[in-house]
């Protein structure tokens, strides 16, 4: 009895309307957008990491950091890879307010 239960399905109008707002959410979705959201991160990223290794190396030139150089630059380049992450984050939340 528990084997016939399980090898039937029985599809409700709850599972067929959720199946049916994903079809249609995949059948309208943009891929031109989705790749500009890509390249969003990317170049935000890749713009934050770049800030962050000139601003260690700057900082890496005070005498106050000079003796931790690698570590200022390290902490420098994640904080400048958080803050392009974060700056494409806005610009993805931007895009989605457009639409």
């Amino acid at each position: 009895m528990a084997k016939e239960n399980l090898s039937t399905k029985v599809e409700s109008g709850y599972d067929t309307d959720i199946h049916d707002k994903y079809r249609e959410y995949y059948m309208n979705k943009d891929l031109g957008e989705q790749e500009a959201v890509g390249l969003f991160y990317a170049g935000f990223t890749t713009l934050g990491i770049c800030l962050g290794v000139i601003a260690g190396i700057i900082l890496g030139h005070f005498k106050v950091f000079t003796d931790n150089f690698w570590i200022t630059f390290g902490v420098s380049t994640v904080i400048g890879m958080f803050v392009g992450a974060s700056c494409a984050l806005l610009k993805n939340a931007s895009m989605a307010m457009k639409k």
